[in-house]
């Protein structure tokens, strides 16, 4: 167990960046963020670990909006490692912000060739991976509402378009935009994706029809786990909420519970709320749900929470 020790040698550098680490697997952007932070700042992290820092530190700040900061550190990283493999990773996240900057700008001043287009295009799609979807809706708006672009490009803005409105939670554009799109010119990737983007959708109308005609059972509680898989990375609240029913739904059976409960721990840690995750882990082990993970959690979250007040006692 870790202890409130300033971070004053390289094993105690250590043990809280494998901390960092663990929240950051877990998806915790925030806690690994300030963990990674405070290493940095402490000069004491062995350099043969310090490219994994400033490359994790950099994909931290950039999931919790703080997209000047993680530049700075991906710069650290390709100055200080030239040639290094997280180096050329770093620059590419900084290629690929750089150019959805550009495109925002350019869709700004309107569009003047197909080329143009295709560029935004790319952007829209950039900002889309990383789950930025207002920002990608802005760029798939451009590109959709252009003279310029190729059919192609086109039905590509009418997918992405319907695939920023799902998780926006505009529910009904996002399906007459799907709708639409299932009309248009479409490269077979987009093709694939729209079917994926459907088949959410429709797991989503059949699941609360299903809870409004209080319908249960074995069928209903495995319509209801795959609901809330499909929302899981894109609509974590969501995802929670139909988890958090099925964890506490008498009529499910144990193991589903057990499941359901797992998952809104892992989704609370992304959110950051630990100590509500490490609740959900407890009440998965009460199932006997993979004791082992969940316990791995709750000493993980234990770690985090004392060197996270560690730091704010020290900042005090």
């Amino acid at each position: 167990m870790a202890d409130d020790r300033p971070i004053d040698s390289s094993d105690r550098a250590i043990e809280v960046f494998d901390t960092a680490n663990g929240l950051f697997d877990a998806g915790a952007f925030q806690e690994a963020a300030d963990l990674y932070a405070a290493v940095d700042h402490s000069g004491h992290l062995p350099n043969d670990r310090r490219s994994m820092l400033l490359y994790n530190a950099g994909v931290c700040y950039q999931h919790t909006g703080g997209i000047d900061a993680a530049a700075s550190y991906w710069q650290a990283l390709i100055s200080e490692f030239p040639g290094d493999p997280m180096a050329n990773m770093a620059q590419a996240m900084i290629n690929d912000m750089n150019a959805v900057g550009n495109a925002q700008a350019g869709a700004a001043d309107g569009m003047d060739d197909a080329a143009e287009a295709a560029t935004t295009l790319k952007a829209a799609k950039t900002a889309l991976e990383s789950q930025d979807w207002s920002r990608a809706q802005e760029l798939f708006q451009a590109v959709y509402t252009s003279s310029v672009a190729s059919a192609d490009a086109y039905g590509a803005s009418a997918v992405g378009l319907a695939r920023c409105a799902f998780e926006l939670g505009d529910q009904q554009s996002a399906r007459d935009y799907a709708e639409y799109a299932q009309t248009l010119t479409l490269s077979s990737e987009d093709r694939e994706d729209l079917q994926r983007l459907v088949n959410r959708i429709n797991a989503g109308i059949q699941m609360d029809n299903r809870s409004a005609d209080g319908l249960q059972g074995r069928e209903y509680v495995d319509q209801m786990m795959d609901a809330a898989y499909a929302n899981f990375d894109s609509d974590p609240a969501r995802a929670i909420q139909v988890y958090s029913e099925l964890a506490t739904a008498e009529y499910a059976d144990g193991p589903s519970r057990g499941k359901a409960a797992f998952n809104v721990g892992n989704l609370s840690m992304r959110s950051n709320d630990l100590q509500t995750a490490r609740g959900w882990y407890e009440y998965a082990m009460g199932f006997g749900y993979d004791s082992a993970e969940c316990q791995k959690r709750i000493d993980l979250i234990d770690r985090a929470d004392t060197e996270l007040h560690a730091l704010d006692s020290s900042a005090r």
